[in-house]
């Protein structure tokens, strides 16, 4: 009995194989039905067998198939992104920012502008020449001092007298121009009170010098951010606006798979979204650069915006500047903090 069950149960397991690859069959080569509608059987299958009454749906529905609502990611969102979107975006924000009437072309070139046109730089070094000017007013009292002296006197009435002398009358006064001449010369052997402060003059030299550095290292150092700031807030507008021609590109594609029926309307709003924010990125990085530009330019000493040439290159702006600034090992050799000193030691005496 139990050889017989079975047999039984493979022999109905085979009809249930041949009946299911029978329809799939029928399935493939016969027209598609509408929905709702049974699949006719094909010829051969026994009329006593239940009928299929799986719905075929359009294909139209197979190409409105939400990913989102089942989890599953829809086919057409895994197709890759199409180049050619890239080159059929237009937009006026994509424009670059047009290039400054002023350009720098090199380091040197920038250094020297600076060092003849900062403010900051001609005002400490005309505190040098004050320093110096008091430190020759204070050699002045320890120098040996030379005092000359001539006056002439000329009588312009004459008259007769008696020369007691020689008991004559003749012309008087005899002669009519005198001359008188004198030298006078100082030494100062002892002067304690003149050295000491020809010596804190000297100082106040030495002090003024460090500051004129120091100032200098600033302004230098202004300089080269100012330069650093204009090549970055460039390079950012550029890649801002690489962002919004993707953008823009992925909001198109959007739009398209939208009218398709392969995405929807919320797919459309983000990448809508995002366009407004790449938008926002690119004026703000266009102001940086405006801003960075004039920055440069009153670093420089004028009132207009500089811009720098594409050409340049960082590694060489930073070797031309290393060559210019000479680097020290230990921080007491910074200006600043050599000014400071002076200026401690000044205060001291």
């Amino acid at each position: 009995m139990a050889a017989f069950r079975s047999l039984g149960v493979t022999g109905l397991a085979l009809g249930a194989g041949l009946l299911l690859s029978a329809v799939a069959s029928a399935q493939d080569h016969a027209p598609p039905a509408a929905v709702g509608q049974t699949a006719p059987l094909p010829a051969g299958v026994p009329t006593t067998a239940p009928t299929s009454t799986i719905p075929i749906r359009p294909t139209s529905e197979l190409d409105r198939f939400d990913g989102a609502a089942s989890g599953v990611p829809s086919p057409a969102a895994e197709e890759p992104f199409p180049p050619e979107l890239l080159d059929e975006v237009r937009d006026p924000m994509l424009e670059p920012v047009p290039r400054a009437d002023r350009e720098l072309l090199r380091w040197q070139e920038a250094l020297a502008m600076t060092r003849r046109r900062s403010t900051n730089l001609r005002t400490a070094y005309a505190q040098v020449g004050v320093a110096q000017g008091q430190a020759r007013q204070a050699l002045a009292s320890a120098l040996p001092t030379l005092i000359a002296n001539s006056s002439i006197n000329h009588h312009l009435l004459r008259g007769d007298g008696l020369d007691i002398g020689t008991f004559t009358f003749r012309r008087i006064p005899d002669p009519p121009t005198t001359w008188n001449n004198s030298v006078e010369a100082r030494l100062p052997l002892f002067a304690p009170r003149a050295w000491w402060d020809r010596r804190t003059a000297e100082l106040a030299v030495r002090a003024a010098e460090l500051d004129a550095k120091e100032v200098e290292r600033q302004v230098i150092g202004g300089l080269a951010e100012a330069i650093v700031a204009v090549i970055t807030a460039e390079r950012m507008a550029e890649v801002s606006r690489v962002n919004l021609r993707f953008a823009l590109s992925t909001y198109e594609l959007n739009r398209r798979r939208e009218r398709l029926g392969a995405a929807n309307m919320v797919d459309v709003l983000r990448a809508e979204q995002e366009v407004l924010r790449s938008r926002t990125q690119v004026v703000n990085a266009d102001e940086a650069v405006r801003r960075a530009r004039e920055a440069l330019g009153l670093a420089l000493g004028y009132d207009t915006p500089w811009g720098v040439t594409p050409e340049i290159r960082l590694d060489r702006l930073r070797a031309d500047a290393a060559a210019t600034c000479r680097q020290g090992r230990t921080i007491g050799e910074r200006p600043d903090v050599q000014a400071a000193d002076a200026g401690l030691l000044l205060a001291e005496r």
